[in-house]
């Protein structure tokens, strides 16, 4: 499928990747705001919760995506790791995967693209599908899923499993696939292969 980069894609985003054997990121395109590009959604002890990479100032949406700076003006890596500890320190995976993730909070990316590119490789390879990026701005194909997930369009209706905070709420669709990985670990792909088509519209 050809996609937009995400930071820890929405879990519809790996459902779909599955379903069109592979996933390519859309290289040249320009920053969109309001999308999951420098956001994900995780759940902590309070329910949902953003994550977002900040990012320094004088992006716009005719800016290359490619050109797009992480800011370290505050110790984002340290708020973001420290808020998935807290979130999932308890879950049946998490000591299994933390040090896979650890990289990616550690490593100081000067854009958002390179961060979300080896985020992505990294959950492709776990999930054993193809990984590529486009060669040039690609117009419209038969698996375009750009702009397709977005924060605003989460889909409540996935279906569910066992997260950390079962007892105290109901079950949280469509979050960051970090949830997924943490909480069903190597039936991550299962659950992904069982998604009915029109629950990725």
């Amino acid at each position: 499928m050809l996609i937009e980069t995400q930071y820890f894609p929405c879990i519809r985003f790996w459902a779909a990747a599955l379903q069109t054997s592979g996933v390519k990121l859309e290289k040249y395109e320009n920053y969109q705001k309001r999308s999951y590009r420098n956001k994900s959604i995780i759940l902590a002890a309070n329910g949902p919760l953003q994550l977002s990479v900040p990012l320094v100032k004088g992006k716009n949406s005719a800016m290359p995506i490619t050109k797009v700076q992480i800011s370290y003006e505050e110790n984002w890596q340290k708020i973001h790791l420290q808020s998935l500890v807290s979130a999932y320190k308890s879950s049946p995976y998490f000591e299994f995967y933390i040090d896979d993730i650890l990289p990616f909070f550690e490593t100081r990316y000067e854009f958002l693209y390179d961060l979300n590119a080896e985020i992505i490789k990294w959950f492709c390879s776990q999930l054993k599908i193809d990984f590529s990026e486009s060669r040039q701005y690609e117009r419209l194909t038969e698996v375009d899923f750009r702009q397709k997930y977005l924060p605003k369009n989460r889909q409540h209706k996935l279906p569910s499993y066992v997260q950390v905070f079962s007892e105290k709420y109901d079950f949280e669709s469509d979050l960051s696939v970090l949830d997924l990985l943490f909480c069903k670990g190597p039936e991550m792909r299962r659950y992904l292969d069982d998604f009915d088509q029109h629950l990725l519209s």
